[in-house]
């Protein structure tokens, strides 16, 4: 993943258009008439940021060439807990109890599985 760099491109993003209506991708149909899709600067960019945000929130610097960012990004946002932490009422992402924990019983920001009940002596 890299920002487009060459002498086409231009030093700031253009505006966006207004929205249009949700459509999808067409290779178009000579015999019908119908045209193929073109592919605007507008989504390119789109894509391009989106991926680029991606990057910065998981620390990855794009380098050019090298084609697992994107995965590894994402993997450091999930192990960082950026996703958030898990409650009663919201899924998100939770450490596991040690046996200590259980056994205190007074911590409540970690969680407890069957097996780890199962092999605490209480």
């Amino acid at each position: 993943m890299f920002q487009i760099d060459n002498s086409t491109a231009v030093a700031a993003i253009p505006a966006p258009t207004p929205a249009g209506s949700a459509g999808y991708f067409t290779d178009g149909n000579p015999a019908t008439g119908v045209s193929a899709t073109i592919l605007p600067a507008e989504f390119m960019n789109m894509l391009m940021m989106e991926n680029l945000n991606v990057l910065a929130a998981g620390g990855i610097t794009p380098a050019k060439g090298q084609y697992n960012q994107l995965s590894l990004a994402i993997a450091k946002i999930v192990q960082s807990g950026a996703a958030g932490a898990a409650s009663e009422t919201t899924a998100g992402i939770l450490k596991l109890s040690t046996n200590a924990q259980v056994i205190a019983g007074t911590d409540d920001s970690t969680a407890i599985t069957p097996l780890k009940l199962g092999g605490c002596r209480i």
